[in-house]
């Protein structure tokens, strides 16, 4: 049986720079999007990460749903890197569905890293390896409140807490030393 750690944040708040500037002993570290990505090749919808947005309905519901049930298969403590929500043309689909969440049987806390709109969105325009929607402060905060709305909802239903990581600009080692304790106490 696994134990996890659900890390998100919008894209560009550091979580994936975080989560892997911190190797924890005894933790494998699970990104969505890669089980996803290997998922639509097996499938045939696609070979492009950033493209997964964009599959329709069925598509996106069948890979997700295929990369949930690999992910429930781990065992031991797993640190997952996701999104609650994934933009796509002003539409925002739900990265954590609560019937995929549920496959997830020892959910031990939700670690959600935050860094102000502006940095967020430098951080976005500087990652020339990913290919993301153009998206403003007002698009950045959108994003902020549904995370932490369903964070706010996982929490309280699954009686999990959710710590939340100020990373801003300067900060990185302080936000790994955080995200390295939290760790070390949940996994405890």
């Amino acid at each position: 049986m696994a134990n996890f750690v659900i890390v998100t944040g919008s894209p560009g708040a550091g979580k994936t720079t975080i989560v892997s500037g911190a190797k924890f002993n005894g933790c494998k570290i699970i990104n969505i999007g890669t089980l996803m990505l290997e998922e639509a090749k097996k499938l045939g919808y696609t070979d492009d990460r950033d493209k997964i947005r964009y599959m329709n309905g069925v598509q996106l519901d069948r890979t997700r749903t295929r990369a949930f049930s690999k992910l429930a298969s781990f065992k031991g403590n797993i640190v997952v890197d996701t999104h609650n929500f994934v933009e796509e043309r002003g539409r925002f689909i739900p990265g954590l569905p609560e019937k995929l969440l549920s496959k997830l049987h020892t959910i031990k806390a939700f670690i959600y890293v935050d860094a102000p709109e502006l940095e967020i969105l430098e951080r976005r325009k500087k990652d020339r390896g990913r290919h993301r929607e153009v998206e403003d402060e007002e698009i950045i905060k959108s994003q902020r409140t549904l995370n932490l709305s369903v964070l706010s909802y996982y929490s309280s239903k699954l009686n999990v807490p959710v710590y939340i990581i100020e990373n801003k600009n300067g900060e990185l080692k302080a936000s790994i030393k955080r995200y390295r304790a939290i760790i070390k106490e949940v996994f405890a």
